[in-house]
């Protein structure tokens, strides 16, 4: 599989079991939710030894097994807007947990690239900030990289809400059309991606 495609077969599998999600949702969603959850959490409890590296040898670095609760977690929020859901408001004690949620994040990840760049030595504290790149494992969907990303998403929904004037001026408009085109620009983001790498591995083998 060409470099930075690893996505589309995860892709094309989750879209292929959305139609069955979405009909099981629409009437059962306790029970579409409550399977979708016990997918994600027996794809950490049954993973086998060597399922990543077959993975890897098929091009599946993401493990798709963890990827449908997201998938599945943003079209029950569609489905919610669209049957005209009341919008979100604030709650001081989630805000801050979300806050700290972030910050903490910040803080972790910050951890972790002065030790992989070699930026400053931790002594002892090393070995276990290097083993927080775990908590952030894109391929497996690691929980606390769930958390971060609903606490960043409900944030910047309480910041720009959807009715924000802010989305009508100037590079707002622009921000918000590349959005609603996503599978377009994300296209147009491969192929971009695979040419450059291909510029990139001409230039250097000549050189």
């Amino acid at each position: 599989m060409p470099p930075f495609f690893d996505v589309l077969p995860l892709y094309m599998q989750l879209l292929f079991c959305m139609p069955f999600l979405l009909l099981l949702a629409r009437r059962r969603p306790v029970l579409a939710a409550t399977l979708s959850g016990v997918v994600y959490v027996a794809s950490f409890a049954f993973r086998s030894a060597n399922w990543e590296g077959t993975a890897l040898g098929l091009g599946l670095y993401f493990n798709p097994f963890a990827w449908q609760f997201l998938f599945f977690v943003g079209m029950m929020l569609g489905l919610r807007r669209n049957d005209g859901a009341p919008p979100l408001h604030a709650n001081p004690w989630v805000t801050t947990l979300c806050v700290l949620v972030l910050f903490f994040s910040f803080v972790l990840k910050l951890g972790v690239h002065v030790v992989n760049y070699n930026i400053a030595d931790l002594g002892r504290y090393t070995a276990h900030v290097a083993n927080l790149e775990t908590w952030f494992d894109k391929g497996r969907l690691m929980p606390w990289r769930i958390v971060h990303f609903f606490a960043l998403a409900y944030v910047i929904a309480l910041l720009l809400p959807a009715s924000s004037r802010l989305w009508q001026r100037g590079w707002c408009v622009l921000v918000r059309r590349i959005g609603e085109s996503s599978l377009q620009i994300f296209c147009v983001g491969l192929a971009l991606a695979y040419v450059s790498w291909v510029i990139a591995a001409n230039t250097y083998h000549h050189a």
